[in-house]
């Protein structure tokens, strides 16, 4: 039976639900490392007796299984005073007291494993942090709407805030129409070699644990086919096919039911088919605003945009906030609360410099083909000069990012336009910046050229190969507005 009134103030355990949570991350974690032992003892001689590497393994399964009840049975939560009260660890005790005045964003997840337990999982986003410091992994469903109520009416707010009611409204809303759009424009080939890199690490782990079983499957994979290119090619085929469902799929559960809004505090976003999620980006974290397609995307007017908010770096995939646009007429509108678009009409616009190609070509093309050609030349003979197709290409991807580089800046903010194939486009505030560094290599000292980087709390932006005494002026004015901010 549920609970109608929950008394925030005192101790609370996680749903009981959180303890299945947290065995079955555990259970993945352990079978990620230990599956290729576990299928060795699966399919070994039964006349074999029970090992000692076996037995560490079961004793090691056992002790992180029993760590995660315990986990679950020392973590607490509460509402003291102004605060949210974490406290969590049996050997090495944690507490975290995070205060509701701090609070900007709270987050409701729902896997389908908390679908499937009648729970969620809520974390809180801070000012001026990082990442989400606080994560509760389950509580019930109905108990973490009124958490997240309760604590987003407790917490201080302003007098200007309390007379403005919460409103929002939606801005975008995907239709089926624009999800098909979306996944008939994915990008199929990096669901294809994430496919493929996991295929071969698979078989070279198994390689070494099922030795003679492995090269008794290669050689009847081998006289499965014609030949040799019969059998690649028919993988190949086939992993495309099973990359494109992949990534076809991903777009789906993503973005199913996705529908963004505005309201006073920031943007909430709303998506996903089994796990459902409920985040917001506070206008006061969002550090700069990308959007970005590839070339069929561009082709369809199809763009997916980023919120640069605090926490959301390039490491962290899953704090990154995407959203699709399926109407160029969408994009000022979401950059309405944090800057315009510049008027790139009458603004001068900033190139990078020619060299930019050689160098580029030289390093992502001319080295890289040199060294795995002179690794593959004992195997596959002079059949490695098909690595200069990939010269070719990396010089012809670097003479089309350099012509299409466009920077236009003013006295509050910067825009870039870039891409290959493909497109992309930001806008960065000078006040969002918080350290600014002027690099040079040796090539680039002999002509007067170097690269700007713009680190923010986001995430860096970097202007490379222009010339020295533009990139001294873009950092000098960063300097300024950074200095002008402290003040």
């Amino acid at each position: 039976m549920k609970r109608q009134h929950v008394d925030w103030s005192v101790p609370q355990r996680q749903s009981w639900a959180a303890l299945f949570i947290i065995l079955y991350k555990m259970l993945l974690r352990i079978l990620r490392i230990f599956w290729p032992l576990l299928l060795y003892y699966i399919f070994k001689n039964k006349a074999n007796r029970f090992d000692v590497l076996e037995a560490m393994i079961v004793g090691l399964s056992v002790i992180s299984l029993l760590g995660s009840v315990l986990e679950f049975l020392y973590f607490r939560f509460f509402i003291q005073g102004d605060d949210l009260i974490i406290k969590k660890g049996f050997i090495t005790k944690n507490t975290i007291s995070l205060p509701l005045d701090k609070i900007q964003a709270v987050h409701i997840e729902q896997t389908w494993l908390h679908s499937l337990l009648n729970a969620s999982r809520v974390s809180f986003d801070s000012a001026g942090s990082e990442s989400i410091e606080v994560k509760i992994d389950a509580i019930n469903k109905a108990e973490a709407e009124g958490f997240k109520r309760f604590i987003l009416d407790t917490k201080p707010q302003s007098s200007s805030e309390e007379l403005i009611p919460v409103q929002e409204d939606v801005i975008i809303r995907l239709s089926g129409a624009d999800l098909v759009r979306l996944s008939i424009s994915a990008n199929h080939l990096e669901a294809f070699v994430l496919m493929l890199a996991f295929f071969v690490s698979a078989f070279e782990q198994l390689k070494d644990i099922f030795n003679l079983e492995y090269m008794r499957f290669i050689s009847w994979v081998y006289q499965f086919g014609d030949s040799k290119g019969a059998v690649l090619l028919s993988g190949i085929i086939l992993a495309l096919m099973v990359s494109v469902i992949i990534s076809t799929a991903r777009i789906v559960f993503r973005y199913f039911n996705f529908t963004i809004s505005s309201s006073r505090k920031g943007y909430s976003i709303h998506s996903g088919l089994v796990n459902i999620q409920e985040k917001l980006v506070p206008f006061k974290k969002i550090q700069f605003i990308s959007w970005r397609a590839n070339w069929i995307r561009k082709q369809m007017g199809l763009f997916l945009l980023h919120f640069h908010a605090i926490g959301s770096d390039e490491v962290n995939e899953k704090m990154r906030v995407k959203v699709p646009i399926t109407n160029d007429d969408m994009i000022p509108v979401l950059l309405q609360q944090y800057h315009p678009l510049l008027p790139t009409g009458t603004l001068t616009a900033l190139r990078i410099h020619n060299a930019f190609i050689g160098r580029r070509m030289l390093l992502s093309g001319l080295l890289p083909a040199a060294i795995i050609g002179a690794g593959l030349f004992f195997y596959f003979g002079w059949n490695v000069l098909w690595l200069s197709v990939w010269i070719i290409w990396s010089g012809i991807s670097a003479w089309l990012f350099q012509k299409k580089f466009r920077l236009w800046t003013d006295h509050r903010a910067l825009q870039i336009k870039r891409g290959a194939l493909g497109r992309e486009e930001l806008v960065l505030r000078w006040d969002m910046i918080q350290s600014v560094a002027v690099q040079q290599s040796i090539y680039q000292e002999g002509r007067r050229l170097a690269t700007v980087k713009l680190y923010t709390a986001g995430g860096t932006v970097t202007i490379p190969y222009i010339q020295l005494h533009q990139a001294r002026a873009i950092a000098n004015y960063a300097l300024y507005m950074v200095e002008a901010r402290s003040k």
